[in-house]
């Protein structure tokens, strides 16, 4: 089955010479953006719509891995003891209806990405962008599935085990963190693994948990601050943070619909 890849999806449906063709279900485009690599894939995800969460296969636990690996600053090597996928038809097509709307945004006017915000334009990419660029399509977590101009990042959240449980369940809750909100209410993202970590409490089997989030960032406030240093702007999407241009990225996106928890990752 890893030998194999599903390029292209052909719906078709018989005719006779009398029968006039019928335009396509108002549901399809979002049946066919769900992510190949799902389990759900065939599944119509307005209705009955599904919820689960599946263990992924070893090789893209090792890929998870080594993404892990490559984007944190400090400690490490991280063993990853377990990854599930999360696939939830409400949150995702949710989370596609926004980047709908991010889609026609766009086409306005053009979202600067991370490494123009910070002046940084050839090592100023996003980690986790830079790492994925090695993966290929098949592997579930790649550039292929990504809409960079959207800002559209894989980013990390450190959490508890109850809380990536909730997430992977009901999505986010802005205004209900209990930590990290000097630059006020929203998902507070990070693509450098460690910062995610200090966020993280152990659970009961002694791992600690971290979402990896599809985000669709947009239009990104940028700030050197280690707080909110003047007010930002009402059609800005998210704020990236680099305090001092000393401590690693944060990524503070507004509202939960722009950001899907995909994977749940447990660290030994």
């Amino acid at each position: 089955a890893e030998q194999v890849y599903p390029e292209y999806v052909l719906l078709y449906k018989r005719l006779h010479q009398s029968e006039t063709p019928e335009p396509l279900p108002k549901e399809l485009p979002f049946l066919l953006e769900l992510p190949l690599y799902w389990k759900n894939v065939c599944e119509n995800p307005h209705s009955p719509g599904f919820r689960e969460h599946w263990l992924v296969k070893e090789k893209i636990r090792e890929l998870i891995e080594r993404l892990a690996n490559g984007t944190s600053s400090l400690g490490g090597p991280y063993r990853v003891a377990k990854v599930m996928r999360v696939e939830d038809s409400k949150l995702w097509l949710r989370y596609m209806e926004t980047k709908h709307q991010l889609t026609l945004e766009a086409q306005k006017a053009r979202f600067p990405p991370p490494n123009e915000l910070d002046g940084m334009p050839q090592s100023g990419h996003s980690l986790t962008g830079s790492i994925v660029q090695e993966f290929h399509g098949d592997e579930a977590i790649s550039v292929e599935t990504m809409s960079p101009g959207l800002n559209e990042l894989l980013l990390w959240h450190g959490t508890s085990e109850w809380g990536a449980k909730g997430i992977a369940s009901k999505g986010f809750r802005v205004g209900q963190a209990k930590h990290g909100r000097r630059f006020g209410d929203g998902v507070y993202l990070a693509e450098d693994l460690a910062k995610s970590l200090a966020y993280c409490k152990r659970g009961t089997n002694g791992h600690r948990y971290v979402l990896l989030c599809r985000a669709l960032c947009g239009k990104m406030y940028y700030t050197e601050s280690y707080g909110l240093d003047s007010i930002v702007p009402e059609d800005a999407h998210s704020i990236l943070a680099y305090p001092e241009r000393k401590s690693p990225r944060e990524f503070i996106v507004f509202k939960e619909s722009h950001v899907y928890p995909e994977y749940i990752i447990e660290f030994h």
